[in-house]
């Protein structure tokens, strides 16, 4: 292991940002921002596999997913937007046997959430896509989640996603909240207890220094065949064959940090032709549980054909600087709003857990409700039967087990 005289970091090197990943929060330089673009490059060192997508990042909540980037606008143009959306839906043919088009149906929850669903494809109607919106302080936020295209799927799971978008809520671009939740970039799902069902694929770039590259991943448990970042060292190095004894290792060796006991780190640097040496460094902490997941952090330099910026001294610097401020977000349950606690959708026989206006997720209607009622069926109308009733236009009802949405705190 080699080891350097510490030094004092350029301003723009210092990690001063704030940023709220999930249940943990991670210190960067202050123009880092995740960036929207990246190509992951194969030579890469110490990446097994292509991580990054198309955005620079995979941020997934229990079972839907962040569509990330955020765009900003005003509730008007929002309104517009959703508009547009269902109208591009309903004008793109669905050439599945029963023809139609790829719009399946639409909900508006309230003023600021929307939902859309959607076929998956443009031939099949096997799978479909909900769709959720919501604007939240002139963010829209948009959640996927793609299920079987069963109509009783597509029934049971609105209701779902209709609860999640409730869970959004928007923050301050450099607000690290206490409440108990899951942060995603502008906003945070607030939970009323602190849980750990989710993932995130993060990639961070500067534009002032374009060749380094900060990656944050936090994900699920690997497989126990996995030995660990210091395992799999002899296996990674061997890949370059006779090119091997020129990685020079700066740090190889067990790295723990608060809520990451299993943490390891390999610090290498690379040899490129055109570029000098590069920078590859690495820490990882394998996880054992859904409350402790897989932890994976890198830092690179020389990327994109760029020389390297920085100096070893500044990138080690750098690096233990950005390490040593990743950690648990703090949380204290006290601070968030009791609104938050009680489940945003109830279904059928279930009781009412606050007093307010409730929606029909399946017809729409609004009713009131108290806490402890039980929530009743929800009344359908069709046509009456019959050639007179058919003539006269006159309907039925009828009722069916359903679920409610909270609309707002008015009893």
């Amino acid at each position: 292991m080699t080891e350097t005289t510490p030094i004092e970091l350029a301003p723009e090197l210092k990690p001063t940002k704030t940023w709220c990943m999930g249940r943990y929060q991670i210190d960067t330089p202050e123009t880092m921002a995740i960036f929207e673009k990246y190509v992951p490059n194969p030579k890469m060192l110490l990446r097994k596999m292509p991580l990054l997508t198309e955005y620079g990042g995979d941020w997934k909540y229990r079972f839907v997913k962040f569509v990330f980037p955020n765009e900003r606008m005003s509730h008007e143009a929002f309104d517009k937007k959703l508009k547009a959306r269902e109208e591009e839906l309903k004008n793109t043919p669905n050439t599945d046997d029963g023809g139609g088009n790829m719009f399946v149906k639409s909900l508006r929850v309230d003023a600021d959430s929307h939902i859309i669903v959607r076929w998956v494809e443009k031939y099949s109607k096997d799978l479909a896509v909900i769709e959720g919106y919501k604007w939240s302080n002139g963010v829209v936020f948009h959640l996927d989640w793609e299920i079987g295209g069963n109509p009783d799927q597509i029934e049971r799971a609105v209701p779902k996603t209709v609860e999640k978008l409730a869970q959004l809520q928007g923050r301050g671009a450099r607000e690290v909240p206490t409440v108990p939740g899951f942060c995603v970039p502008d906003g945070i799902f607030v939970e009323k207890e602190q849980s750990y069902d989710g993932s995130i694929l993060a990639s961070f770039m500067m534009p002032e220094r374009p060749d380094i590259n900060l990656v944050v991943y936090i994900g699920y448990i690997p497989p126990s065949s996995d030995p660990g970042l210091l395992s799999r060292k002899d296996g990674i190095f061997a890949k370059f064959g006779n090119m091997a004894h020129r990685v020079k290792t700066l740090r190889a060796d067990k790295r723990p940090l608060p809520g990451a006991p299993k943490g390891e780190e390999l610090l290498v640097t690379l040899p490129e032709d055109k570029k000098g040496r590069v920078h590859a460094f690495i820490w990882e902490d394998m996880g054992w549980s859904k409350d402790h997941p897989f932890l994976r952090i890198e830092l690179n330099t020389g990327i994109f054909n760029h020389m390297p910026s920085i100096s070893d001294q500044e990138a080690l610097a750098m690096w233990d600087a950005i390490l040593n401020s990743f950690k648990l977000r703090s949380v204290d349950p006290q601070t968030g709003r009791a609104d938050e606690a009680f489940p945003k959708t109830v279904a059928t026989g279930e009781k009412c857990p606050k007093d307010g206006r409730w929606m029909s997720v399946e017809d729409g209607s609004v009713l009131k409700f108290v806490a402890g009622q039980i929530m009743p069926p929800v009344i359908f109308a069709k046509p009456a039967e019959g050639f007179f009733a058919k003539l006269t236009g006159k309907t039925t009802t009828y009722q069916a087990p359903g679920h409610w949405a909270w609309v707002e705190e008015k009893a």
